[in-house]
């Protein structure tokens, strides 16, 4: 004779130790799964970012200001607005000495007006930027565990596109933007993207025509984009849907001492049941997981027309 467990496993009714070694296998396998679940909210904003000094003279000697970029971001050439409307960079060495690759566009990114440049790392290297300026590189990295003055703090806007209606399905194209008010390059002009104190708000400004956030002469439109709500787009074609989330990275602080620490035991309940919550609370009355809200441009109009390029 035999019974089924829980867990689905056909067990001899007379061997316990196995009906035990089955339920510990059950267990461990659901511990298994739910920490694999988990372990991606940690790791989800592990990235680098570029640290940027900028120096009016070659030798790096007088400082004119300093940035947090993101690698692979689209850049208004504020600095140098004559020669080139836009640069990016991108981390193709990591090892010390830091190697980037340096581009400068006649548009939004898409274009290049110069070949490219690779430009190095490290506090004893001086490298020539943009227009008269001067720069020094160091990587930034950002994660949850990074500590000290090297991480990176850097706060970004993650837009992504669905296929499916409702935010579902498989994504159609994923951008990233820094929300600290840096000055970005757009299709029709230049933009900056800032969040509310809470981030609940996320408002992205347009400077229509202007080549560096400045609307002396040019018209803005202002789009107020709810956090983590789900926008419908096209009907009968892909993308159908799309949504903005705020992504900080949040340091770990250790306690002042081993005693006074939780232990594992305790840890992972406490962070599963706050992983459980929160996958609770993103999802709204209908099942999609789209909290309520609304874009809302500066004419006060419902706005469906605040995607990216390319879209």
């Amino acid at each position: 004779m035999t019974h089924r467990a829980r867990g689905g496993c056909t067990l001899p009714a007379r061997f316990n130790s196995r009906y035990y070694q089955c339920w510990m296998s059950t267990r461990a396998t659901l511990a298994c799964f739910l920490a694999l679940a988990w372990l991606p909210q940690l790791g989800r904003a592990d990235t680098f970012h570029i640290g940027v000094n900028l120096f009016t003279d070659l030798n790096c000697l007088f400082k004119a200001d300093n940035f947090i970029a993101t690698d692979g971001g689209c850049y208004a050439n504020k600095y140098a607005p004559n020669m080139t409307l836009g640069f990016s960079m991108t981390i193709v060495g990591f090892n010390d000495p830091a190697k980037i690759d340096f581009y400068e566009y006649s548009d939004d990114c898409h274009t290049l007006s110069k070949p490219k440049r690779t430009l190095q790392g490290g506090v004893d290297r001086c490298n020539l930027f943009l227009g008269s300026l001067y720069a020094q590189f160091n990587l930034r990295f950002r994660s949850n565990t990074c500590q000290g003055e090297s991480c990176s703090t850097l706060a970004i806007t993650i837009q992504t596109f669905y296929n499916g209606a409702g935010c579902s399905g498989p994504e159609y194209a994923v951008f990233r933007y820094p929300v600290q008010g840096e000055c970005l390059r757009a299709t029709n002009g230049t933009q900056e993207i800032t969040t509310s104190g809470d981030d609940s708000n996320i408002t992205l400004n347009d400077y229509i025509g202007s080549d560096n956030c400045e609307p002396p002469w040019t018209r803005n439109r202002l789009y107020s984009i709810v956090n983590q709500y789900c926008y419908p787009l096209y009907v009968n074609r892909a993308p159908r849907s799309f949504v903005w989330r705020v992504e900080r990275s949040m340091p770990y602080k250790p306690t002042a001492s081993l005693s006074s620490r939780p232990s594992g035991t305790i840890l992972f309940p406490l962070a599963l049941a706050a992983g459980l919550s929160n996958a609770a609370s993103a999802l709204d009355s209908t099942g999609l997981g789209c909290p309520r809200g609304s874009i809302v441009d500066g004419d006060g109009a419902a706005g469906g027309d605040a995607w990216r390029d390319g879209i």
